[in-house]
């Protein structure tokens, strides 16, 4: 299963602690387009709220584990997402 480089982004935006609002703002969009893409996220994923993400991100995204990483997520802080692939 693949995420998109949005789903990815709004992941990275989300584990930092960012609002539907705030995510909107951060990637030009409204609350409504990322609670959609949100929902889509849990539906690829099989996860079911913002904590699983943030949890997910923090393990294999940051870390770096099983070679499954954000190009872009170098640092925890900074991360602005790109192709991902979970699987």
């Amino acid at each position: 299963m693949e995420l998109t480089p949005r789903e990815v982004s709004i992941i990275c935006l989300v584990s930092q602690g960012y609002t539907n609002a705030e995510v909107a703002e951060q990637i030009g969009t409204t609350p409504m387009v990322v609670k959609n893409y949100l929902q889509v996220i849990y539906d690829k994923t099989g996860m079911s709220s913002r904590l699983e993400l943030a949890l997910w991100h923090v393990h294999h995204v940051t870390q770096g584990l099983n070679e499954t990483r954000c190009e872009r997520c170098r640092d925890f802080s900074t991360c602005q997402g790109s192709r991902l692939i979970i699987g």
